[in-house]
């Protein structure tokens, strides 16, 4: 059965700040760095809109409306009806403010996608995408000479991170999870670090 989009308002999950930020200060230490096994904070039914799908609809991906977009635009989702279309993947950003940044976290969202830890508690599946040096993950972390931003008016492009995509490829041939739970994800601008004290947490704005 195919999800019902229209221009419809969705509920969207997103990591709560502490565990999201734990998830990234350890990501080097842990098998699948950027998926998440923990509690997650339901949002009071944010403004989305459909950026890309395929041709028969079956599978689609839509992108949060929130402050951030302001700074940092979602503006291409690549590669979804191609039979390998994990591997291919490519979400592209543009910076739409007059400032670098310096540090970024979209944060992928699949809601029919439920894991369970060690611990027993169950929680959506997100993957963290990120770009640039993880200390400026903290709002008080100022840029450095060394640190390479995206300057105003250019883009990035994200490709899913390769232990996320194994751990997900190896589930799907072993029958552990099913192709209909990645027919449809979001995508939200998370964190935004222009590298002067200034920037988005959680998607909206600080200092306020």
């Amino acid at each position: 059965m195919k999800p019902a989009y229209a221009t419809i308002v969705e509920s969207l999950y997103r990591v709560s700040a502490a565990i999201l930020l734990f998830a990234i200060s350890n990501s080097f230490a842990i098998s699948n760095p950027s998926i998440i096994f923990s509690h997650l904070e339901s949002l009071p039914s944010p403004c989305s809109r459909v950026i890309a799908q395929t041709n028969d609809g079956d599978r689609s991906a839509k992108v949060a409306m929130e402050p951030s977009n302001d700074a940092v635009k979602v503006t291409a989702v690549r590669n979804l009806g191609e039979e390998s279309w994990l591997e291919r993947l490519e979400i592209e950003v543009r910076n739409v403010s007059d400032k670098p940044v310096y540090f970024l976290v979209v944060l992928m969202v699949f809601p029919d996608l439920k894991r369970t830890d060690e611990r027993g508690i169950t929680a959506t599946q997100v993957i963290l995408l990120k770009y640039g040096r993880r200390e400026l993950l903290q709002k008080d972390s100022m840029a450095t000479s060394l640190d390479m931003p995206i300057k105003p008016g250019d883009s990035y492009v994200f490709k899913l991170p390769e232990n996320d995509r194994t751990y997900l490829e190896r589930d799907l041939a072993a029958g552990i999870i099913n192709e209909s739970v990645l027919k449809r994800f979001f995508i939200s601008v998370d964190m935004v670090n222009f590298g002067d004290g200034t920037g988005f947490r959680s998607g909206k704005p600080y200092p306020t």
